[in-house]
């Protein structure tokens, strides 16, 4: 549930019409909210522990699956640090020089945003959505949850789709809600499965097929 609370927190606190990829106007935005933004990043951070503790206890879990989902969680741990980081340091650097606070604020854009932050959660759609197919194989987790994991696809296929076709707003929205809506709902949907039928952490997907 960090994940989104990371967006809705900068989007309540943006003014309406600003673009997180404007540097003039998001220092304006650090200077008014710099708290907020920081905010965001224990958010990111905090999810990123999630992560790490969902790869490695989950029971359709692999050597390279609980890999890759803490590799996620380390590229949102990184952009939360990042975002944690930023607004001290950039405006005692605007203190210097504003067309280098603007390049220092592009660099957490694209190297924490547009870059560790979905390049976490690519990974983690991929996580879910291989762990889902494993899950259904050995029956270790109910048919419907496997099924609603299958949300992780959506935003993926709509990108790829939009480089083939010109898309409609309305699938951007699509995509946009199945990350900060759907994928968080999987999630709390696991979770209080695993607290109702008291599952636990059991022998990985390799182990049980060994033994």
């Amino acid at each position: 549930m960090f994940l989104p609370l990371a967006f809705i927190l900068e989007f309540a606190t943006r003014p309406a019409g600003t673009d997180g990829d404007n540097a003039t106007e998001s220092l304006l935005y650090l200077q008014e909210h710099g708290t907020a933004y920081a905010l965001s990043g224990c958010c990111l951070v905090l999810a990123a522990l999630g992560l790490i503790r969902a790869a490695t206890a989950a029971p359709w879990r692999t050597p390279f699956l609980t890999a890759v989902g803490s590799v996620a969680a380390g590229l949102w741990a990184f952009t939360g640090a990042l975002r944690i980081s930023s607004p001290g340091p950039i405006d005692h650097i605007r203190g210097y020089d504003e067309d280098w606070a603007e390049t220092a604020y592009l660099v957490v854009q694209m190297a924490g945003t547009q870059g560790g932050l979905l390049a976490g959660v690519a990974l983690t759609e991929f996580w879910i959505v291989t762990g889902c197919l494993l899950a259904w194989q050995a029956n270790s987790l109910p048919r419907p949850l496997c099924a609603m994991g299958m949300v992780a696809l959506v935003y993926p296929l709509t990108y790829l789709l939009s480089y083939v076709v010109s898309i409609e707003d309305g699938l951007w929205i699509l995509g946009i809600v199945s990350l900060v809506v759907g994928l968080p709902a999987w999630f709390l949907a696991r979770g209080v499965w695993a607290l109702v039928t008291g599952a636990r952490p059991g022998p990985s997907v390799e182990q049980t097929a060994l033994a």
